[in-house]
């Protein structure tokens, strides 16, 4: 089952990219929101250490035992803390302040007791924060540099057949696409595309003026830069 499910998302992670991290994952809604649309990113050269080294921990953490240590930055694990916490502090008690209200007019609803799990709560409100801060830092910084999941998505991802590419002749690094990439993953000055960050929001084809960025079959054109090597 879940084994299934996991090659599934990495087989189509190599052909299209990180679809996965704009549509499936539980906080790319999330992180958009808090992020909002009047926000301007620019491009952001993460180190290997930086990318790898806090989802490297939570992986290890899984595989020798410690779930409760590993689901710390897991997605679902925060979704499903934030969810919680909202549950608990605001959906249940509006339900029974609504099912009181009823009871005077003779009409009665389930209701449930209220458990205020202060330790939940104050866990998934934490983790709101933090996600909420990261998004209006740097949009999908979260997706990047701390998500486990994002970060072994993000090696097939930068070897996908298919995803976008920039046209050099077009491309008049006006920096617009850049302005709009959550995910930080295009640098416009140098006119190239970090596939392994990019989450395919089509957010940067949308604003390109001049038609220089395209979605289809990945050209494996090698660009030196010094400290890893891009495809174009």
């Amino acid at each position: 089952g879940s084994s299934v499910y996991s090659f599934t998302i990495v087989l189509v992670t190599f052909l299209v990219g990180r679809i996965y991290c704009s549509t499936l994952c539980p906080l790319a809604t999330v992180q958009d929101l808090f992020a909002g649309r009047k926000r301007r990113y620019s491009w952001r050269d993460l180190s290997l250490p930086m990318r790898y080294l806090l989802p490297a921990v939570s992986l290890a953490a899984l595989f020798a035992g410690v779930p409760a240590l590993a689901s710390v930055l897991d997605p679902y694990s925060m979704s499903g803390r934030m969810v919680s916490s909202i549950n608990e502090l605001i959906i249940l008690p509006v339900v029974d302040l609504v099912g009181l209200i009823l009871r005077r007019f003779s009409i009665y609803i389930t209701t449930y007791p209220i458990q205020f799990r202060w330790v939940t709560i104050a866990v998934g409100l934490v983790s709101a924060a933090i996600l909420y801060t990261l998004s209006r830092i740097g949009g999908r910084v979260y997706c990047n540099s701390l998500c486990p999941v994002g970060a072994l998505l993000s090696i097939p991802a930068r070897w996908s057949l298919f995803g976008f590419r920039i046209h050099q002749d077009r491309c008049t690094s006006c920096g617009v696409c850049e302005q709009v990439c959550k995910a930080e993953a295009i640098d416009s000055g140098a006119k190239r595309l970090d596939r392994s960050k990019c989450v395919s929001c089509f957010d940067c084809h949308s604003v390109c003026r001049f038609d220089a960025l395209s979605w289809g079959k990945t050209i494996r054109k090698r660009i030196d830069t010094g400290r890893r090597d891009f495809l174009k």
